[in-house]
């Protein structure tokens, strides 16, 4: 049994590449859902258009699973490849989906090693703190607003940019904006952050493959 405080996001997403000053995009909105336990699962369903399910998602901390059920597949992907498995939807981001949910979640500890000691601050006056490299974490480095809450990331290495946005939740960001060197993009708005009376079940959280879905690998990353 999977226990602890449970929560479901409800999302609307836009994502899509800008190049060459023209911009390709596609908005779609995602159910987000599970418990505050350590490594227990998180469940993801995907929608376009008028209730149309595109995709539903299920990690844990071994492995992701994709199901595309308008083209009858599922992907499996596992440690650093279950970032990029919402690449097949057009979502690029720098985040799995238990990154995203530490994230909306505001458990920043559970994303970011602050490196105190070489903390210095920006022209505004905000503290500008770079991250401790550890696997697991983000690196690069971070700025803080007057509330010591993250409202920027920035990875130089994977040309990486990520702003957040506060004002439902004081220390849930409620929009956030991610951006990578190449064009490609992805904005995230929090429609609904909500908190259930009861814990997800084991069977609230699975994610059943019908029988006769192909299953295919991962598209090889990109350089």
């Amino acid at each position: 049994m999977n226990t602890g405080l449970p929560w479901r996001i409800n999302l609307a997403l836009r994502a899509g590449q800008e190049q060459d000053g023209k911009t390709e995009s596609r908005r779609i909105t995602a159910l987000l859902w599970g418990n505050d336990a350590q490594h227990g699962p998180i469940r993801l369903d995907v929608m376009a258009g008028i209730g149309a399910t595109i995709a539903n998602a299920r990690e844990d901390a071994q492995e992701l699973v994709l199901f595309l059920p308008q083209d009858n597949c599922a992907l499996l992907a596992s440690g650093e490849d279950s970032r990029r498995a919402l690449e097949a939807l057009g979502v690029h981001l720098p985040l799995d989906l238990t990154d995203m949910a530490a994230l909306l979640l505001g458990r920043f500890d559970s994303l970011f090693i602050p490196d105190w000691g070489r903390a210095g601050r920006t022209s505004k006056g905000l503290a500008e703190v770079p991250l401790v490299n550890k696997q697991g974490f983000l690196p690069g480095k971070i700025i803080l607003d007057n509330e010591a809450r993250p409202i920027f990331w920035e990875d130089p290495a994977s040309g990486w940019i990520m702003e957040m946005a506060y004002s439902i939740t004081p220390n849930q960001p409620d929009r956030l904006k991610a951006r990578h060197k190449d064009g490609q993009f992805a904005i995230l708005v929090i429609k609904t952050n909500e908190t259930p009376s009861a814990p997800y079940t084991d069977k609230q959280l699975e994610l059943r493959i019908p029988r006769g879905t192909a299953w295919r690998a991962l598209a090889p990353a990109r350089q």
